[in-house]
Order: structure tokens, then C-alpha cells, then sequence
């Protein structure tokens, strides 16, 4: 029984040492699958007033790099890692199911990630769209509840390379919303280092601060970007681990990062910071941890939702050329195939929607 199981420990580690499906369809055992997880902390700083998260997912971006054949060491694959960081890290602040999505479209390549606050994310790359010459486009976007269409703002960059993607994102936040914002990355996919930090004014509880008040605070995220930049992340740290994580994430608001890392084992590249004139941030609250995963909510009911817009003849007539109509799923690459139920579903709803 359950109860045990909890009075046994060797018994439940015995019991736990199972093999699970996860993301990537490989079988691997659970608490392999828990050591060695994405995540994603997140916290509370100055009563309230400041969030900031950070994460590590090299597994949820090796996953999407996989799935759309992407190399890790390409560019390609490090400005779709970086998207998708962004992406985790803006989306574990949002309410229930509340979903953020970025985009950048270029001339040679296109990127997209959607996430939600419960660590859910997908992402995917495809040919630009744009015209050779035209400048690249940063569209981040959330849908609220309630909300047919999604809240949208749209900034237009000279370019999307791998020195500039993360600090487009930042001036992004920093002129749409008015507030200090902090952004940092680091990114080797092969090294499995995918570690981001996010940080800003909380929306809902700070009003814009002065000018002053805004640049003192802007320093504060620059020392901490400056502090984990001064960080050799290399192979053999184990920074997936929560507890890790959570000595990185308090260094970096106490300032003081030499102690950390060298308790860690990690080397610092130079001295900690000067942020003297600025008191550090302090952490109101406990680390939320979120684990993260790659994730595509994708099926043949939302494609055929998706058909049923086509209208009752062009339905007819694809139903017609294609029975079986392979239907490919940008974000994940599933492939659903429609099925004679799912025609009568898509042809009834087609119906409906004429009516409305």
C-alpha cells in the first residue's frame, strides 16, 4: 500500500526507479528524470515590487532543436534557445493559463515560442517571411482571459544576430512598459547550458518611478547581469539542480558573487561588481521553483477546429482530395491525420459558423 511505501523508504526509491515516457519520448527513470529537470525559479524582491526569475532548460531546447533538426551549435539554434528562454522567463509571472508568445521575424529565419506560467513551452523556427533588406521584427503578444485577441506590441530592430537578440528583447520590455528591466543569457546547448535571468518592476504594484528612482534600479539589474557574466558555467557543475540554482539566484541579488561561486566551484572571471550607492535587493519571498518542460497542448480537435474555417465547400473538396489529410503541427511536429469522425465534426462546425 501507499502508507507502505512512505515507511520504507529503500522500498519507495525501489518503487520510483520506474521507467517513464517523458517529452522527448525517451524512457528514462523517475528520479533520473527529477535530478537532472528544467526549472525555473522564481521570486519576489523589495516587498513586493521587484520579480525576478531564473532557469536553466537545456533539456526543453535540445528537445524543440530535435524536433525541428536544428543544429546546436548554429546560430539558428542558439537565437531559438534564446527566444525561448525569454519566453519562460516573462511567462512564469502570468495568472492560470495565460499564454505568452514571441516572435522574430526575419529575412533568413523566423523564430516563435509560446509559454505558459506552469513551465509548458514550445518553440519553433522556419524560413523568414520578411524581404531581404526589410528590418527584423520583435512581436511579443499575451492572451488574457477572456479575450478574443491577444494584447500585441511590436518592435522593429536593424538585426537578429547572436550578440543582439537578447538585448533587443530587453529594450523591448524597457520601452513598452516604461521600468527598469534586467536580461541575461548564456547559452552553450552542447555544454547543456541554457541558463536565462529575468528581472523588472512588478506591473500591477509599482507605479513608474523617477528618473533617478528608475536609475538606481536599472544599475541594481546591471550589477546582476554583470555578476553572472562574471560566471564560468562550465560541464561539470551541476547548475540543473534547484539547490544550485537558488545560490546563484541569491548571490546575485546580495551581490556578492565571488563567495558563491567559489563555494560552488564556479570561477569568476573578475571581481564582484561595484554597485556601492545602490543598497542590493532583497528577496521577500521563498523561490517558487517551476519546472519546465517542452510541451505542444496540439490535437486533432484544434486542427479540425482549425478546417472547419475553411467553410462547408472548400471542406467538401479537401475531404474529398485527401481523406486522410496529413495535418503537421508547426510548433512540435506531430503529424494527426484526419479521421471520418473528425470530417463530420469539422463539416458540422463549418455549418455553425455560417450560421453565426
Amino acid at each position: 500500500s501507499f502508507c507502505t511505501l512512505l515507511a520504507n523508504p529503500t522500498m519507495l526509491r525501489r518503487t520510483l526507479r520506474v521507467l517513464c515516457t517523458v517529452s522527448d519520448g525517451k524512457k528514462v527513470s523517475v528520479l533520473d528524470y527529477t535530478a537532472k529537470r528544467d526549472v525555473c525559479l522564481k521570486v519576489l524582491a523589495n516587498n513586493g515590487l521587484v520579480r525576478c526569475s531564473l532557469l536553466q532548460m537545456p533539456g526543453a531546447v535540445k528537445n524543440a532543436l530535435g524536433r525541428h533538426n536544428v543544429d546546436s551549435r548554429s546560430e539558428e539554434g542558439i537565437n531559438l534557445a534564446k527566444v525561448m528562454m525569454m519566453c519562460v522567463a516573462y511567462s512564469v509571472f502570468q495568472g492560470g493559463e495565460e499564454r505568452v508568445k514571441i516572435e522574430v521575424e526575419g529575412a533568413k529565419h523566423s523564430y516563435a515560442s509560446e509559454g505558459i506560467a506552469n513551465g509548458e513551452i514550445r518553440g519553433h523556427i522556419r524560413d523568414g517571411a520578411r524581404e531581404t533588406g526589410s528590418p527584423t521584427v520583435i512581436r511579443i503578444s499575451k492572451t488574457l482571459y477572456n479575450t478574443a485577441r491577444p494584447v500585441e506590441s511590436v518592435t522593429p530592430v536593424e538585426d537578429v544576430s547572436l550578440p543582439s537578440i537578447e538585448r533587443e528583447m530587453k529594450l523591448h520590455f524597457q520601452q513598452s512598459s516604461g521600468r527598469p528591466v534586467g536580461l541575461w543569457m548564456k547559452v552553450d546547448i552542447p555544454s547543456d547550458i541554457c541558463i536565462a535571468m529575468f528581472a523588472e518592476r512588478v506591473p500591477s504594484k509599482a507605479a513608474a518611478g523617477s528618473k533617478a528612482e528608475n536609475a538606481g534600479e536599472q544599475d541594481l539589474y546591471e550589477a546582476m547581469e554583470e555578476g553572472l557574466e562574471a560566471c564560468v558555467f562550465s560541464d561539470d557543475v551541476e547548475v540543473t539542480k534547484h539547490a544550485q540554482l537558488v545560490k546563484v539566484l541569491q548571490a546575485v541579488f546580495k551581490g556578492d558573487i565571488s563567495n558563491t561561486v567559489s563555494a560552488m566551484k564556479l570561477v569568476p572571471k573578475s571581481i564582484t561588481p561595484n554597485i556601492q550607492g545602490h543598497g542590493p535587493l532583497e528577496i521577500s519571498s521563498a523561490p517558487t521553483r517551476i519546472p519546465v518542460d517542452f510541451h505542444c497542448r496540439c490535437s486533432l480537435e484544434s486542427f479540425t477546429m482549425g478546417l472547419a474555417l475553411l467553410g462547408p465547400q472548400q471542406l467538401t473538396s479537401l475531404q474529398f482530395e485527401q481523406p486522410n489529410c496529413p495535418l503537421q503541427c508547426q510548433h512540435c511536429g506531430a503529424v494527426h491525420h484526419m479521421t471520418p469522425e473528425a470530417w463530420v465534426a469539422a463539416h458540422k462546425m463549418a455549418e455553425a459558423n455560417l450560421k453565426d
